[in-house]
């Protein structure tokens, strides 16, 4: 199942191993899908019901999270200020790099097992637009995808209704 728009963001959920007994354990494909591209784009063996719960308890801090400057969201160092203030450990960081101050800038939609991994997607929000940050590589490279204000939320409010 996809909700969203795989061409512009997504998000895309598929139950491969199913447990009868227990269906908060049903193990499957979770993805981010960003301008038709699917991220991780491996792996078929997430717990769904904690990926989801992930998201979906997200949704009140994403509604109330604090806008940040379109200037400093666009800053060549944004992301990786941005993945410390969740003190992420990304491959480009020396030993104890964290400041014990970190301000906490966006939200980290990012599920357990992606950052296991080296995933990592985060989400910001200004007064024109909200981004999304993604890394496959444990930070040595960000993409960014820009979206109208409030479609993320409206994304992940699709996925309360997600039953396995």
């Amino acid at each position: 199942m996809i909700y969203g728009d795989p061409y512009y963001f997504g998000v895309h959920i598929d139950v491969i191993y199913k447990n009868d007994n227990n269906p908060d354990m049903n193990l499957g494909a979770f993805n981010f899908i960003i301008d038709d591209v699917f991220f991780p784009g491996k792996g078929a063996n997430y717990t769904l019901k904690m990926v989801t719960n992930h998201l979906v308890g997200n949704l009140d801090e994403l509604r109330s999270i604090k806008e940040q400057s379109v200037d400093r969201v666009n800053e060549p160092s944004f992301p990786l200020m941005l993945a410390h203030s969740f003190r992420q450990w990304l491959s480009s960081d020396v030993e104890h790099c964290f400041s014990e101050n970190n301000e906490v800038v966006g939200v980290d939609l990012t599920p357990l097992e992606f950052s296991d991994l080296g995933y990592y997607i985060f989400y910001v929000l200004t007064s024109e637009s909200e981004y999304v940050f993604s890394t496959r590589d444990s930070g040595k490279t960000f993409n960014k995808k820009v979206l109208p204000k409030g479609y993320v939320v409206g994304v992940l409010e699709l996925l309360k209704g997600y039953t396995f």
